[in-house]
């Protein structure tokens, strides 16, 4: 299989929960030196990190804010390769799609495109190099609410 690169979709977007301010938090509390302690702080809180208890949430909603962005460079482009990279799209297990954004990372590449586990026609942007992340705009609102007993989310947006 020959590995194909392709510019991120544009614009890109992201959804953040509105709790956390614009700024991260541990930007100003921690140094380059602490990142080990900061992600691993931060795992703790990763829902692919504890996937287990999700099943155990109560009906919750939620505010977000939404971001768009252009995404420069080629991104390693694995859409449509679930099958043929099922041990990097395996949601039980992280060492196979670690390991392959290492490798992508050191190659020099920009990132990542994959499918998304949780939205069927969705696609994802990992992007390595954060100066390849430009123009960004906060954009809309939205409340989204999920009923952990129903597995229903509702999406809605916000007016201005």
């Amino acid at each position: 299989m020959t590995d194909a690169f392709t510019p991120a979709p544009r614009p890109a977007h992201r959804l953040i929960a509105s709790q956390f301010p614009p700024i991260g938090l541990f930007d100003t509390v921690a140094t380059a030196a602490d990142l080990a302690a900061v992600m691993e702080l931060v795992g703790w809180t990763n829902d692919r990190l504890v996937a287990d208890r999700i099943a155990r949430l109560p009906a919750m909603t939620r505010t977000y804010r939404a971001y768009a962005a252009t995404l420069l460079g080629d991104y390693l482009d694995i859409r449509g390769q679930q099958s043929t990279r099922a041990e990097v799209y395996a949601s039980e297990r992280y060492d196979a799609s670690q390991k392959l954004g290492e490798e992508v990372r050191a190659s020099g590449s920009a990132g990542l495109l994959y499918d998304s586990l949780r939205r069927r026609t969705g696609s994802n942007v990992v992007a390595h190099r954060p100066r390849n992340i430009t123009d960004i705009l906060q954009t809309d609102h939205f409340e989204i609410s999920v009923l952990a007993t129903s597995r229903t989310v509702d999406v809605r947006k916000l007016s201005r």
